[in-house]
């Protein structure tokens, strides 16, 4: 996913930001190329109208993809934030698949899969274009599907430990 930011002070230049992967960092690129990178991690040098450059920091969530831009005081937000309902349904996948295990390692597994699956419906819910109705689909689907491997392996470690 790609958005263009608004920055007050650079309107001359254009200022896009791509959104990560799950192992990969949010990137900021000016004009069609890659931001100069800033003093730490995450942060980036973008050159103001006034030829002067102001630093921005690229921070996101750990379950939301869409990153948050801070450029000097200005917060630039891309995406609306979850309302309480929405992270509600996308953290859902965690007490279900922690619930439905027994046994420690079991419960283990169900909770690292919830949480990959709260990981991933929260980028269902930011891809555009798609319809409420099917963004709930899709969510529902890789609940499903998340406790089909759950159950999967409960099988697979039944069946090789007796």
């Amino acid at each position: 996913m790609e958005y263009t930011l608004p920055i007050t002070g650079i309107e001359k230049h254009k200022v896009t930001l791509q959104v990560g992967g799950p192992f990969s960092k949010p990137l900021l690129f000016v004009d069609g190329k890659p931001a100069s990178p800033g003093p730490k991690a995450n942060y980036y040098r973008l050159p103001m109208d006034d030829r002067s450059e102001v630093i921005a920091w690229v921070k996101r969530g750990v379950f939301d993809p869409s990153p948050v831009v801070t450029v000097g005081e200005e917060e630039i937000g891309v995406a609306e934030p979850f309302t309480w309902l929405q992270w509600l349904w996308l953290c859902l996948p965690i007490p279900i698949l922690l619930m439905s295990a027994n046994g420690l390692l079991i419960q283990i597994l169900g909770l690292a899969i919830g949480i990959w699956t709260t990981f991933f419906n929260g980028r269902i819910y930011r891809l555009p274009g798609l319809k409420h109705w099917m963004k709930l689909s899709l969510t529902i689907a890789t609940l499903i599907g998340a406790g089909l491997v759950l159950l999967l392996i409960k099988l697979l470690i039944s069946y090789l430990l007796f």
